[in-house]
């Protein structure tokens, strides 16, 4: 089940970061989402053009939750050292 309060959330950064890259030409922002389900969400939007005026802006939505999992799980079951 997926959560409305963070599909909102998560649209509404995409509407933010839209608007940035428009004005800016580029813009990335990550969000977290507290779900159910935990998500994590890297967004990036850029201008794109035909080489003589702006087209549009195009946004790349990457879930990166797993990642972040990955990352904070290497770092707390990192091995302990023993000296003799």
């Amino acid at each position: 089940m997926t959560s409305r309060y963070g599909d909102a959330i998560a649209a509404q950064a995409v509407t933010d970061v839209l608007a940035e890259g428009w004005s800016n030409g580029v813009a990335e922002r990550t969000v977290d989402i507290y779900g159910p389900p935990r998500r994590t969400l890297t967004i990036r939007a850029a201008v794109i053009d035909d080489g003589r005026r702006p087209l549009g802006v195009l946004a790349i939505i990457e879930d990166v939750s797993n990642v972040a999992v990955s990352k904070t799980s290497a770092v707390t079951s990192s091995p302990t050292c023993r000296t003799s």
